[in-house]
């Protein structure tokens, strides 16, 4: 199952195949459910809520068998989902077995993202390819330079409709529409008022040359420049007086106030500085804060653990582990301790302390119900602790 949805760079960021073991038609539509919380689980086109939701695919390639067929899943459904998300598709069509059909929980790949929710790259190949190109102008109808009468209605076959030759005359109303004026001839008077006004000019400038020259050679006609109080040599410098700035708000702080649309895109951005993207969890999932933003806030927390983030690695493992008896964000039975034990190994590696120890509790917990019948438990124990 874990290749059932796959990249699919022809189109660009942002596009991705699902691959169903049935011949899909253009109708199908599918449900796209995430396992890691027990509310806002459901993919819609306003992004995560509890009703379900029929989501559209942008294409549908049948395979030549007509046993299978791929689905072309785009930006509205790939920029939503975060990479190594538990997710489950339900596929629904005529075609499909019973008229449904459900994937296996599986692992979302790591797709590009685009911002361009909604197919920005295709559509924009589309136009470019639409635009005709070398088109001759059309022939301008007779009488189109014709001028027409004051008040009379243009005629659109007269030089004024679409493709139209636009001459200098053409679709101009006489009284309104002046004919281009031609350069305009200079009176020869205008340079005698402009004749006193270069020989002030340049009496200044003869007398500003001599003035310093005299001055440099016989000390007179200086100008005496004002004088400069000089302070004591004794007296203290007094520094100038500024007011003290106000402390700056915290930058996650300010990215809490933006509002869910900011808090999106700081998440999907890949330059958000990760210290940020972990404050920005904290403050969401705060006392005070709604169930959405705290969702908000647990996305934040996973897309500074999924860039490697030691502090986010550490609270996902503590996150997902069974054995605590708290339950730090509040996942209840969505808590995975095969990611527990996973993530803390990875906090382990980036350098947080406390890591191994964690791990080591929670497999020694995971060890002693092994046998229990939790399918969860034999599965950690199994693929993280034991090997």
């Amino acid at each position: 199952m874990a290749d059932a949805v796959t990249k699919a760079d022809e189109h660009g960021p942002g596009y991705a195949w699902l691959t169903v073991p049935f011949a899909a038609g253009s109708d199908v539509r599918i449900e796209l459910t995430r396992k890691d919380r027990s509310s806002k689980t459901i993919l819609a086109p306003g992004g995560w809520q509890d009703q379900p939701a029929g989501l559209p695919v942008a294409e549908v390639k049948p395979a030549r068998d007509g046993q299978s067929a791929r689905l072309l899943l785009g930006p509205a459904i790939c920029n939503a989902v975060p990479t190594d998300l538990d997710v489950e598709i339900t596929v629904s069509h005529p075609s499909a077995p019973g008229g449904r059909w459900i994937s296996d929980v599986f692992f979302w790949p790591s797709i590009r993202r685009t911002r361009e929710a909604g197919g920005g790259p295709v559509i924009a190949r589309q136009v470019a390819r639409d635009v005709p190109r070398n088109v001759a102008p059309a022939t301008p109808a007779a009488g189109a330079d014709k001028p027409q009468e004051s008040g009379a209605p243009i005629d659109a076959g007269a030089g004024n409709g679409v493709g139209a030759d636009m001459s200098a005359t053409a679709g101009r109303v006489p009284g309104i529409d002046a004919a281009p004026a031609g350069p305009s001839p200079r009176p020869g008077w205008i340079w005698l008022g402009v004749l006193p006004v270069v020989l002030l000019l340049a009496a200044g400038t003869g007398y500003a040359f001599h003035a310093g020259l005299l001055c440099d050679r016989l000390g007179v006609y200086c100008s005496q420049p004002p004088e400069v109080p000089v302070a004591p040599a004794d007296a203290p410098a007094t520094p100038p007086e500024t007011a003290a700035a106000p402390p700056a708000p915290s930058p996650a702080t300010d990215l809490a106030d933006g509002g869910p649309e900011r808090w999106a895109d700081a998440i999907t951005n890949p330059q958000t500085p990760l210290d940020q993207l972990m404050e920005l969890g904290r403050v969401l999932r705060g006392p005070g804060r709604d169930e959405a933003s705290a969702n908000q806030g647990f996305e934040a927390i996973y897309a500074a653990a999924f860039r490697g983030h030691p502090p986010a690695l550490l609270w996902m493992g503590e996150a997902n582990d069974t054995s605590l008896a708290a339950d730090p964000a509040g996942l209840g039975p969505q808590r995975n301790p095969l990611m527990a034990v996973d993530y803390y190994r990875k906090a382990e590696q980036a350098g947080v302390a406390e890591a191994a120890a964690k791990r080591a509790q929670l497999c020694e917990w995971l060890k002693e119900r092994r046998f229990s019948g939790d399918p969860r438990a034999q599965q950690a124990w199994a693929h993280g602790c034991e090997g």
